[in-house]
């Protein structure tokens, strides 16, 4: 028997086995060799089988939601070149355009890019234009209908995606010169489509004087998180039923004079940062434990008490012994586990810092230090996978867009400087924004134009 005849009498389960370690241009290579393999190409099981082992690395090129089961053959199959091309792409070393790049012109003063809806255009703005403030969806590739609703100062959000739904938490404050300021809680839910307009909806409100320190949001529920003294209270309201639950978890140690308390919704898993002098806490805490049954429900003597686990602890300077300030402290869960961020000063000089831990491997500690700033929070966006970080850095006067990937076997930080047309001002950008599964970058400037930059 001859090597290709003993190859096309494989059964198809070995074939599929072989086909799940190629990436997506060896894998058209390999079906190529013979034509009994071709008859793969047209196999739905194959593409369904390959695009859900992507899905576990990073998010397909596809809305959020979609059911690849239910999708014919030509669509599975642009979807995994698309995602294969723009995983190729941000993985190299210099990533490059690949399309064209665009201008548009927005009216709209003081905006900034809280979230682009995975796989669409859309985008939620924030702008304060005329001491209005409002938050805008709107189509970023002709900026055409906007929709917007009226909203109080924004304080802090929190994001969740789903399929042609977008739910934002807000916390705001309103109230114009003499009056009383009052704080709110706000849920807001744009619903978008293919063939339909957006629509935003204020579907939640509750004046509340104290907004936390953070806040998250999931499917049917809001939270916020409060640092005390000796440990961190999370008070959740469903926002459907408007049912309330209390959880106060003691970490064992004072951190009222902590400068920073930030958590993260990833699933069904918050994660919540404390930082205390030179080092910090991570702390692990399922979101099912939150209940809002009576028993549990905001009353007298109806407040939880859990003990909270430190999972990680990191250094916030990982050389020396800081005794400079932290500027930024952000935690994000990827596919591939836990990282945090830490902007912080010392001895005069400005750095930025990485920590990584794999899933499942709490001691594999990856670190990965950029030295130079990125000024605020607006020039940093994180995809709503926390697959990619993407911000611009000054170094030396000189300001460079990155991006950042993550990596197992082995365990890594990737640091990738993006191209950007030349007659991009990178000092001039106000806010900037992510579409992992479109493979875009948005800048939006000081004087409101939005440069679309497509990698894929």
């Amino acid at each position: 028997m001859s090597e290709i005849a003993s190859w096309t009498s494989c059964p198809q389960d070995i074939l599929m086995e072989i086909t799940s370690h190629l990436n997506l241009r060896d894998l058209v290579s390999f079906l190529s060799v013979c034509s009994a393999f071709k008859t793969l190409m047209d196999s739905r099981s194959l593409w369904i089988y390959l695009l859900e082992r992507m899905e576990r690395r990073r998010p397909l090129a596809c809305p959020v939601g979609t059911t690849i089961q239910n999708l014919g053959i030509d669509k599975l199959r642009e979807i995994a070149q698309r995602t294969g091309r723009l995983e190729a792409n941000w993985n190299s070393r210099a990533p490059r355009i690949l399309d064209t790049v665009k201008s548009t012109n927005w009216n709209l003063q003081q905006a900034e890019i809280l979230h682009i809806i995975p796989g669409t255009n859309l985008a939620i703005i924030y702008s304060d234009t005329l001491n209005t403030p409002r938050i805008t969806c709107c189509n970023l590739d002709d900026m055409e209908s906007p929709v917007d609703l009226h909203v109080g100062s924004k304080i802090r959000a929190a994001h969740y995606d789903e399929l042609d739904c977008h739910l934002m938490a807000l916390a705001v404050g309103t109230g114009r010169r003499g009056e009383k300021y009052v704080r709110s809680l706000l849920v807001l839910r744009v619903k978008y489509g293919n063939e339909t307009k957006p629509t935003i909806e204020r579907i939640f409100h509750a004046p509340r004087e104290d907004l936390g320190d953070d806040l998250f949001i999931n499917k049917d529920a809001v939270g916020l998180i409060t640092l005390h003294a000796s440990h961190i209270n999370i008070h959740a309201i469903n926002f459907i039923t408007e049912a309330t639950s209390n959880i106060r978890i003691s970490v064992g140690y004072p951190i009222d004079a902590s400068p920073y308390l930030c958590s993260h919704m990833q699933g069904r898993a918050l994660s919540i940062m404390v930082t205390h002098e030179s080092e910090y806490d991570l702390f692990d805490f399922p979101t099912d434990e939150i209940s809002f049954s009576t028993t549990h429900a905001s009353q007298p003597g109806g407040e939880r008490i859990l003990e909270g686990d430190v999972i990680r602890t990191g250094r916030i300077d990982d050389r020396e012994s800081c005794t400079g300030h932290l500027e930024i402290a952000i935690v994000n869960q990827c596919p591939l586990g836990l990282y945090t961020i830490l902007r912080f000063e010392h001895r005069g000089r400005l750095a930025t810092l990485f920590h990584f831990w794999p899933a499942g491997n709490q001691d594999a500690l990856t670190t990965l230090r950029l030295e130079g700033t990125i000024h605020n929070e607006l020039l940093l966006t994180i995809s709503p996978s926390g697959a990619y970080v993407a911000f611009i850095l000054d170094q030396n006067l000189r300001s460079s867009l990155y991006l950042i990937t993550f990596a197992t076997n082995p365990n890594k930080i990737y640091p990738h400087r993006l191209e950007v047309p030349d007659y991009v001002n990178l000092d001039d950008v106000y806010s900037i924004g992510i579409d992992e599964r479109c493979g875009v970058i948005y800048l939006l400037t000081k004087d409101s134009t939005v440069i679309t930059i497509p990698y894929a």
